[in-house]
């Protein structure tokens, strides 16, 4: 699970800690002007022993802290020199701004070189995980307005984080189906770009709550969960209980129903519905048209949510369910698109009896796998039929992968950066590619990608756009042949 917790960056307790390296060090201190031209940073020097003249510590500090009593916290720096001649007796040194080039020799060159030995090119870029309601359910960006939250962007930025990771919920973009609201969004991306970080967006289809780590709760969009009320095959369910049916879970949508017409928004040739894949697919174009420019630039990565918590996982042992570590979980294939899947792997395979239900010596979510005739040595599991469910079960999974990554391919494929500029040629052939794939894409939306329709057990089917995709293969060749100056 890709948990990520709450950062206690309480400024009174960075002040606190960071400010004694200071004091223990007994350091002089240097200032200069960079900010965005609004705020000072503040290069720490040692005059002392064997580190005379390396940079210590940096921070920022706000214009209007001429004492440097806590504005920002002191972030440590570690191995970070300068030259020695260069950092004794000097007073503070300005530029006119974050634009600015410090000059040959000033204390400013001596602070940004050392920043830049600290990003050496072979080095693995770390991104810190924002608190995962950082943007909350109403799209809201909770810290716009806290001071702490941009100082601890500053601090990240100054002890050499290359940028921060963030949630894009599903349920604070689209309130309502095929409209799209980045409000939230675009404030938070202009805060970490001011503080000079870059981003890795992870889209995010799931809900948030119920799991270890979750301290945020971030359902699922309404208009989906109404959906669900009418149709609950559309969510992960457990086995059978005693009382009836199993338990549905609203963490992520059943990936059975992927290409089902059974969420609100479609065209009125689907009958005003779509399937989950093309609202993943229509919420991966919203994104991008709406953050274009960034892409690329500040949005270095775009992490497509594939399940529960992200992960192409089942959501197979949840606390709201009963699970507690550590419990086997139980399997989650028992809505109705999931059996009807399974009916059909069984009598492809010869055996239809096998296609009725999972297996029936599981045990439940907290049973040890001793316990269990399934999971037990020498149990179930490793019999034909355990050979023959296992196989299906995870089989399902990883295509569910391939078609969100086909989805993810389609949308963000044609906004890859060129390596060098284009001549005209290569400019019409990229033209045409980007053209084909918005056909592909449109055909997709009526009839391929995600769109199939089901019958009265769930089973759904496709059609085809592969004489559109063939065709943009080759303009995809012929434009890369373009670039390279192979024509």
């Amino acid at each position: 699970m890709r948990v990520a917790p709450s950062l206690p960056l309480r400024q009174e307790v960075l002040n606190k800690e960071l400010k004694a390296h200071a004091q223990r060090a007994k350091l002089d201190t240097g200032m200069r002007q960079h900010y965005n031209g609004q705020a000072r940073a503040c290069a720490t020097y040692s005059n002392q022993g064997p580190n005379q003249g390396s940079v210590l510590q940096a921070t920022c500090l706000h214009q209007n802290d001429t004492v440097g009593d806590g504005t920002l916290p002191y972030a440590h720096l570690p191995h970070a020199y300068a030259s020695s001649g260069e950092a004794q007796g000097r007073g503070p040194a300005y530029c006119a701004g974050s634009n600015s080039v410090p000059a040959k020799g000033s204390e400013t060159q001596s602070l940004a070189q050392s920043l830049a030995d600290m990003h050496p090119a072979e080095a693995v870029p770390v991104y810190v995980m924002l608190p995962l309601d950082t943007v909350n359910a109403q799209g809201v960006f909770r810290y716009a307005y806290i001071p702490w939250f941009a100082q601890a962007l500053q601090v990240l930025a100054l002890s050499g984080v290359h940028g921060v990771a963030v949630d894009v919920w599903w349920c604070a973009v689209e309130r309502s189906p095929r409209q799209y609201s980045w409000t939230g969004y675009r404030q938070l991306f202009e805060m970490v770009r001011g503080a000079g970080l870059k981003l890795q967006v992870v889209l995010s289809f799931h809900a948030c709550g119920g799991n270890v780590g979750d301290l945020a709760q971030v359902p699922l969009p309404s208009w989906v969960l109404e959906a669900g009320q009418q149709d609950p095959d559309i969510f992960f369910t457990d086995r059978p209980r005693e009382c009836g049916l199993g338990q549905r879970n609203k963490e992520y949508l059943s990936i059975w129903a992927d290409e089902c017409l059974v969420l609100p928004g479609g065209s009125s040739g689907a009958g005003g519905r779509r399937s989950p894949l093309q609202a993943y697919a229509e919420l991966m174009a919203a994104f991008r048209d709406a953050f274009t420019e960034q892409l690329g630039s500040l949005v270095e990565e775009v992490v497509v949510g594939a399940g529960p918590c992200g992960e192409l996982r089942y959501p197979s042992y949840v606390e709201a369910n009963g699970w507690r570590f550590p419990g086997v979980g139980e399997f989650q294939c028992y809505d109705r698109h999931a059996l009807a899947s399974l009916a059909a792997a069984a009598a492809a395979a010869g055996r239809p009896e096998w296609g009725y239900t999972g297996p029936h010596d599981s045990g439940g979510y907290n049973s040890s796998p001793g316990d269990t005739g399934f999971f037990a040595p020498g149990g179930s599991w490793g019999t034909e039929y355990g050979d023959f469910f296992l196989n299906w079960y995870s089989s399902c999974l990883l295509q569910h992968g391939d078609r969100l990554l086909h989805v993810a391919n389609h949308v963000f494929g044609p906004h890859k950066e060129a390596t060098q500029p284009l001549d005209g040629t290569a400019v019409q052939a990229h033209a045409v590619v980007r053209r084909l794939q918005s056909l592909i894409m449109s055909n997709d939306s009526g009839n391929g990608i995600g769109s199939g329709t089901c019958d009265g057990l769930g089973s759904c089917s496709n059609s085809s756009s592969s004489s559109l995709t063939a065709v943009a293969a080759a303009a995809t060749v012929a434009a890369a042949a373009a670039a390279s100056g192979m024509n």
